[in-house]
């Protein structure tokens, strides 16, 4: 007999915080991005337990029963409508998980001080993406997507007025974010500092006013490419701390790129040099 979830004990919010599940705050919304997640997991998912609405196809059912069984993940079963206030009630449109969603047992934040510390460890070029101003989660979870295609070692953001890790952008992100290590910092300024003390060459993204093109991005040194947000660019507090800025040329019509169509292009034409 399939399990239905009951909701009268259960006080789900847009923050994620669980009475019951306690240390449970964060959801995966969609098919595709719960099954990467629980794929790349290994036996060690971060995923607590899955819900699924109660209709679905038997051959997606399977599926994920499968990945949750290999992960030790429980799987409920909601009706409908309890389904759709669980959507509501975790800051989602309805229907717009497909039926499936994900609670998660902690943030998969990382501490920035501990990742410096080991950041060499794989590789003597790390990329590090940092991300100023971008407020849009879809963006954030598009350059995450982009950022662990190309095995960068980590995505930092400020942590106030910018994206979170929130079932929009995890969605958009179709699992990376259970895959890149990222970090939200109070200054984002000492924290570039704290990167250039430790090696890194600090890149930012800029207009005509660039000192080199993309193309031109040192690609056998440690790295941090900053994506400032669309139209304003980067702040004048990050961008004087650059150690070189980049152009990607653009129509002359066009005034700015997506931030994530930007963030994919420098962190791939660093990669493409490397080869």
């Amino acid at each position: 007999m399939r399990e239905l979830v009951k909701f009268a004990n259960y006080s789900f919010s847009p923050a994620g915080a669980d009475a019951r599940f306690g240390e449970l705050h964060m959801f995966i919304a969609g098919y595709n991005p719960v099954v990467d997640s629980l794929s790349n997991a290994d036996g060690n998912s971060t995923i607590a337990k899955v819900y699924l609405r109660y209709g679905l196809e038997p051959a997606t059912v399977k599926r994920i029963r499968t990945l949750c069984r290999n992960n030790n993940v429980s799987v409920v079963t909601a009706d409908k409508q309890k389904f759709a206030r669980m959507e509501r009630e975790a800051g989602l449109e309805r229907n717009s998980s497909n039926g499936v969603l994900a609670m998660q047992k902690s943030s998969t934040e990382v501490d920035f001080s501990t990742w410096l510390e080991t950041v060499y460890e794989d590789t003597d070029t790390p990329i590090v993406v940092i991300l100023d101003g971008i407020t849009d989660p879809q963006n954030l979870g598009a350059i995450a997507r982009s950022a662990a295609a190309a095995g960068c070692a980590g995505i930092i953001t400020a942590a106030k007025a910018s994206a979170t890790a929130s079932p929009a952008a995890h969605k958009a992100s179709a699992g990376a974010l259970e895959r890149i290590s990222l970090m939200r910092v109070q200054e984002l300024s000492v924290t570039i500092k704290d990167l250039k003390n430790a090696g890194f060459t600090i890149c930012g993204s800029a207009g005509n006013e660039a000192d080199i093109p993309y193309t031109h991005i040192p690609h056998d040194e440690a790295i941090a490419l900053i994506i400032g947000a669309e139209g304003d660019g980067m702040s004048a507090s990050v961008s004087e701390l650059c150690d070189l800025t980049a152009l990607i040329p653009m129509h002359a019509n066009t005034e700015s790129l997506n931030a994530s169509v930007a963030a994919g292009i420098m962190i791939f034409e660093v990669m493409r040099r490397r080869l």
